[in-house]
């Protein structure tokens, strides 16, 4: 067998190429014929007759009669016309003809239409919606959004999850391009702690290992920021802090600070908040100071203003100016605007003679090209006390009293700047506190 199939194989490869091709021609024909089977198709109105001897050689083979033909014929054309047989829209569709909700939860460098799109809404909606609340534009990492389409496709409802407090939902109104807005804004529970711990390193990092969040820390130091500087605490002081916090889903969603205790030194330190929102010592004593406007007894001539932008007078160059020059005579008296710690006073190229004052932990006033220092690195200051004469010291075009004043490290114009005021507690505000006072203070003893 095998070698008539060489034999077959070698005479194959051997013959001319047209005779390759009718052999191959023949044999595809053969295999053809002899796998074929007829297929008949009869008219309505013929009838099949096969002998039983037919029947018994074609035995898998099924022919339907004519009534079977016309009954299948006859469930195709209830298939078409009766909705009631195909696929069911439970689960896809509601009662009100609403689409199934999609979500979808922000990631980075999401926007409203790059999300919206994907999913194949409309583009008019997405840009009717978006031009009609701006506040969709700015998406942040971590928020939902989820939608409802109606009965023709189109958003008919997109709810934007902002956080667990807020939550916002838009809704078409009718067939327009137009979507009602609703917040929906969520209560927690407010409830009091107190928070007890010992500096170790620094305030703000023992204070986070106690239990604050940073912001809790942050605003413990603005309520005794021109009674003491924390930075300055040392290892083993002790402190004690009341707070009220919004507790929703188990998680503190914002927080008040009610009181602050501080031992250090041997002294006490107290802070405690008012219905006002300002900050008091245990006796209605105001914890604030206010600024002088002006750092000198009289008012003296604006010679350059405040400006980011200023061409300087003395190098011809754009620069920011980021104070204010009064124009007056060489000696006149300077003061200190605000209590605090001078933090410089010496000589620069530019500055000439200057003074730099802290007041708080966000404050710090400077004063330039002066012809005398009166005050000392780290000498303590009062409003209004001298701490040096005018001049025209350092890079300038004549006499002049170059005044900073500091916020946050960002320079401000100190003639226009929202300076810290005293609010004074009188009448029945001054009782409600101290009534206040004496309930919370012994929560604040430290054990």
């Amino acid at each position: 067998m095998y070698q008539m199939a060489k034999i077959i194989a070698q005479a194959y490869s051997n013959s001319p190429k047209p005779h390759k091709i009718m052999l191959f021609t023949l044999s595809v024909i053969t295999l053809a014929i002899t796998f074929w089977q007829p297929i008949i198709i009869l008219s309505d109105d013929q009838e099949v007759k096969i002998t039983s001897q037919e029947l018994q050689i074609k035995s898998n083979i099924i022919i339907p009669n004519k009534d079977q033909i016309k009954s299948d014929k006859n469930k195709l054309n209830s298939l078409d016309s009766n909705n009631s047989e195909q696929l069911p829209d439970e689960g896809v569709i509601n009662e009100k003809g609403i689409v199934s909700t999609e979500a979808y939860i922000i990631s980075y460098n999401d926007n409203l239409t790059g999300v919206l799109t994907q999913y194949s809404l409309d583009i008019n909606d997405i840009i009717a919606l978006s031009n009609q609340y701006q506040d969709l534009r700015n998406l942040k990492v971590g928020q939902t959004l989820s939608w409802e389409l109606n009965k023709d496709g189109r958003l008919q409802t997109l709810k934007w999850i902002i956080s667990q407090r807020e939550t916002r939902i838009f809704t078409r109104q009718g067939k327009s391009t137009k979507f009602n807005e609703e917040k929906q804004i969520r209560r927690g529970v407010w409830s009091d702690v107190v928070i007890q711990g010992k500096i170790n390193n620094n305030f703000t990092f023992s204070a986070v290992n106690a239990g604050l969040t940073y912001n809790e820390a942050h605003e413990v130091s603005k309520a005794l920021q021109w009674q003491i500087d924390l930075r300055k605490l040392k290892s083993g002081d002790k402190f004690s802090i009341l707070l009220s916090r919004e507790i929703i889903d188990g998680h503190s969603k914002q927080s008040r600070l009610l009181g602050v205790y501080i031992l250090t030194n041997g002294k006490n330190y107290y802070a405690f908040r008012a219905q006002n929102g300002h900050y008091y010592d245990s006796e209605a004593n105001s914890l604030e100071q206010e600024f002088l406007r002006y750092p000198t007894a009289n008012i003296f001539k604006v010679s350059s203003p405040f400006s980011l932008r200023r061409i300087n007078p003395v190098t011809g160059r754009i620069s920011p100016h980021q104070g204010v020059d009064f124009s007056m005579p060489v000696g006149t008296p300077i003061l200190a605007v605000g209590d605090g710690e001078v933090i410089v006073s010496k000589y620069s190229i530019a500055a000439g003679n200057f003074i730099a004052i802290r007041h708080s932990p966000q404050y710090t006033t400077r004063y330039m090209h002066l012809c005398k220092l009166l005050v000392k690195p780290g000498q303590k200051v009062k409003k209004g006390d001298r701490i040096g004469l005018s001049g025209n010291t350092g890079r300038t075009t004549g006499a002049h009293l170059h005044y900073e004043l500091w916020f946050n490290q960002h320079a401000v114009n100190p003639l226009v700047a929202n300076l810290p005021y005293t609010s004074r507690l009188t009448g029945k505000e001054r009782q409600l506190f101290l009534a206040f006072v004496k309930e919370n203070k012994l929560k604040l003893n430290i054990n």
